[in-house]
């Protein structure tokens, strides 16, 4: 909501640009909730499908599509204002502050917003070729800048140091991507228990580039396959560069509302998010246990890894008749659930 406060408080005081041009083009970038757009469809009297939304989220996308935005995960044509939410990581953030300066047009606008607790200033500071107005308010700030008349060649550079390259353990990622610098340590620790055990029907839910697939294939040939269910596109597009297991087939689904699936899975393997808009949120947990218990077998086994203080057991026993905690370090603990209850 804070976006909408900002966007109220500059179409208040006329610091936005009303266009002559008959239908304004608006493409909003990374915006997490769409119903902050809608202030603009009045203020430029506008279809909401002159409004195009781009995101790699899914659960994003859905909710603009349903208020009748146009909806993309990658956008190349040009329009007269451009919103940029910035994400939390910086280098992610410069490459699309750089994509987008690309893709304004001629006497066009382009918005850079974001809250204070992301570091939307160290992204301010590398903005000194804008001739920007600065609106500090409800917690965040807003960049509004016409096009430049020249972009710095070092900008060009930002969108270079955002694309899909090796990490440390050699897997393609990209900035934006949980854990995209190397292996996440709690991932690796629940690869350890995915050894030469494993068979049938494999799900990975919130699979990100491939982490847990890879190990799982890797280590078991009776694996018929494994389904890669994931809701940022970006690093499931990265997880098919990653895994070319033929074993393996990728969704690109929110988990937390999975379609519906039959009871299918011989086993499901997860390392969920605990974070839901930058802020701590152990529900994001639970859905994705509620979700592998609806998808799973009532023969079937369910890996989990989390952080060692979000309370989870539970939450598993909930769903689940034996539930062995199988490792726990100072930072994560690994949980293996059987027996599923029928009517929990």
């Amino acid at each position: 909501m804070s976006l909408k406060v900002r966007l109220k408080y500059i179409i208040k005081n006329n610091l936005l640009f009303k266009s002559k041009i008959q239908h304004v083009k608006v493409l909003a970038i990374g915006v997490d909730s769409p119903s902050d757009l809608l202030i603009l469809t009045d203020f430029f009297q506008i279809e909401r499908s002159s409004i195009t939304f781009q995101n790699n989220f899914k659960p994003h996308l859905v909710e603009a599509e349903a208020l009748g935005f146009k909806c993309t995960i990658d956008c190349k044509d040009k329009h007269d204002l451009i919103i940029l939410a910035i994400p939390n990581d910086k280098k992610e953030a410069l490459g699309l502050v750089s994509k987008s300066l690309k893709i304004i047009k001629e006497k066009g606008y382009i918005i850079f917003d974001g809250q204070k607790n992301i570091g939307i200033e160290s992204i301010v500071n590398k903005l000194s070729f804008l001739n920007f107005t600065l609106i500090s308010k409800a917690h965040g700030k807003l960049v509004l800048a016409p096009k430049p008349k020249t972009i710095p060649h070092s900008v060009e550079e930002w969108d270079n140091a955002s694309q899909l390259s090796l990490n440390k353990n050699n897997f393609l990622t990209s900035p934006g991507m949980f854990s995209y610098k190397k292996i996440d340590s709690g991932s690796e620790l629940l690869g350890n228990f995915l050894g030469n055990h494993i068979k049938g029907q494999v799900a990975d839910l919130c699979s990100g580039w491939g982490y847990l697939s890879i190990i799982a294939l890797e280590k078991n040939s009776k694996i018929k396959k494994v389904c890669l269910f994931e809701a940022n596109y970006a690093a499931l597009m990265a997880s098919k560069q990653n895994l070319k297991d033929p074993r393996a087939c990728f969704y690109w689904e929110d988990v937390i509302n999975l379609p519906d699936q039959e009871k299918k899975f011989d086993f499901v393997i997860c390392n969920p998010p605990f974070h839901s808009k930058a802020k701590y949120d152990i529900m994001q947990g639970r859905k994705v246990i509620k979700t592998g218990y609806k998808i799973l077998k009532f023969t079937g086994t369910f890996f989990m890894v989390a952080n060692t203080h979000l309370p989870y057991e539970r939450n598993l026993r909930n769903y689940f008749s034996k539930v062995d905690k199988m490792k726990e370090t100072p930072y994560f603990k690994v949980f293996r659930a059987t027996m599923p209850i029928i009517n929990p």
